[in-house]
């Protein structure tokens, strides 16, 4: 039953979805997006992570307690401790204690310590003071991946943006060429139908009608490609945005108002996440660095004890109730490669600079190739304008001639073929202005902007 019910929930949306703006496009891919959702939770992570670091400092208290059973008490005889050991063997102490009526062999001389069965509970506190700059080193290190992370998922965002606006586009591009391909084939079908006409009344050849009805042919064929692709296009933002039947509510208009490309520069420069999160690896091989350097430094920390329960014997009472002390530990010597380590933080370090400045390179670069696809587009998309008008008025000039035995069948056709080239170059050029635009905007951080600038558009 419930399957049937969401399969009816999903038709009623797909009925009444509204066509969807780019901006409204972007906010559901943020919401939906399984990539974006598990670059979320891997923050989360780094966060967490960060969290436990942050108590690396502080003091640990603990309770432990412990059971023993031993195979007999643990005894002390008298006997064994000196001087009395040596007074027994003394001529002396013999003859004193036969006027007592004293047999030393016959006395007891041992004392019970424990008995067979020992238990002890207590509190243990150990505070670290100074361990060489390691745990403040830790906590860095932690700091600089939570905002590698932070970074990696500003580019899943990235790359999730240009892909929407690539695949936004690219369905109003296909559908876009699909109404200009039945346009030509209605073209086609009225002028194979004046064709056949012509031939009845004896104007034209039977290889004229024959070159109409191929024409005719062509076109259902071209229409079929391009219906084909505008489907794979309409699957493919569905997958994106995962939902059914999405419909474009913007088209290929070029905006008004053309981008502040310098500004939109300088501003890749400073807020780029693939620059930022060679900064946050390059703090942390700086904490990687202070972590083995810290190796050279002694240990410091408080620890204390409280006993809370033991056995009644005599050697819980000369065990203390509670002690506190403080431990020192300096390495003279080890065996870890200690200035090894040091220098290979270091050589992590310079790494990274390298690759930060050979990203930078590559993103500026990046950036003027974007610029100039970006004018070569809207160039074009100029310079084609004329060519449409001059197609147009060719074509009906076409289409007049022929209809009084002036122009051939291809004469015609190929005004329309030519027609339909020039218009679908604009269209091209509109897709190739905006997919350009989407990934200047998405480099400099200025979705936005985008979202603003596509506002007011050209309008034909």
């Amino acid at each position: 039953m419930r399957y049937w019910i969401g399969i009816l929930a999903c038709i009623c949306t797909a009925a009444t979805a509204q066509p969807l703006s780019l901006l409204q496009a972007w906010q559901r891919v943020e919401t939906v997006s399984d990539k974006l959702q598990a670059e979320h939770q891997a923050e989360n992570r780094a966060a967490a992570e960060l969290g436990a670091a942050e108590q690396l400092g502080m003091p640990s208290l603990s309770l432990s307690g412990s059971y023993t059973r031993l195979d007999k008490p643990i005894e002390l005889d008298s006997r064994a401790i000196n001087p009395i050991g040596d007074l027994l063997q003394l001529p002396q102490v013999g003859a004193i204690a036969g006027q007592l009526g004293l047999d030393l062999s016959e006395l007891n001389w041992k004392t019970e310590l424990t008995d067979r069965d020992i238990y002890h509970a207590s509190l243990k506190a150990v505070w670290p003071l100074y361990v060489g700059g390691r745990i403040e080193a830790a906590q860095a290190i932690k700091a600089a991946e939570l905002d590698q992370q932070k970074q990696q998922g500003e580019l899943s965002r990235q790359e999730r943006f240009t892909t929407l606006v690539e695949r936004y586009f690219a369905v109003v591009l296909s559908t876009q060429v699909e109404q200009l391909q039945r346009q030509r084939l209605q073209t086609l079908t009225e002028h194979l139908q004046h064709a056949e006409a012509m031939q009845k009344q004896g104007q034209i050849a039977e290889v004229e009608r024959l070159n109409a009805q191929v024409a005719m042919e062509q076109g259902q064929v071209a229409l079929s490609q391009a219906r084909r692709r505008s489907k794979l296009a309409h699957m493919a933002l569905n997958t994106l945005l995962q939902q059914n039947q999405v419909d474009t509510a913007q088209g290929l208009g070029l905006p008004l108002t053309q981008p502040d490309l310098d500004r939109w520069q300088r501003q890749m420069l400073e807020v780029h996440p693939a620059l930022a999160l060679y900064h946050a690896k390059e703090a942390q091989a700086q904490g990687a660095i202070d972590a083995e350097k810290g190796r050279y430094k002694p240990e410091v920390a408080l620890f204390g004890n409280y006993t809370l329960e033991t056995q009644d014997t005599l050697a819980a009472e000369l065990e203390p109730d509670w002690l506190v002390g403080v431990t020192v530990k300096v390495p003279l010597f080890t065996n870890d490669g200690r200035s090894d380590r040091v220098r290979a933080a270091k050589s992590a370090q310079l790494q990274v600079q390298h690759l930060r400045a050979q990203t930078q390179q590559d993103l500026e670069l990046l950036m003027a190739s974007r610029g100039q696809e970006l004018s070569q587009a809207q160039h074009e998309y100029r310079a084609l304008a004329t060519a449409e008008k001059l197609a147009k008025e060719n074509l009906r000039l076409r289409k007049l001639a022929f209809s009084q035995g002036l122009s051939t069948s291809i004469e015609q056709v190929d005004a329309s073929d030519k027609l339909l080239e020039v218009q679908t170059a604009r269209a091209a050029a509109q897709y190739r202005y905006l997919v350009a635009l989407g990934q200047l905007a998405a480099m400099s951080s200025n979705q936005q902007r985008l979202f603003q600038l596509l506002e007011r558009t050209e309008s034909e």
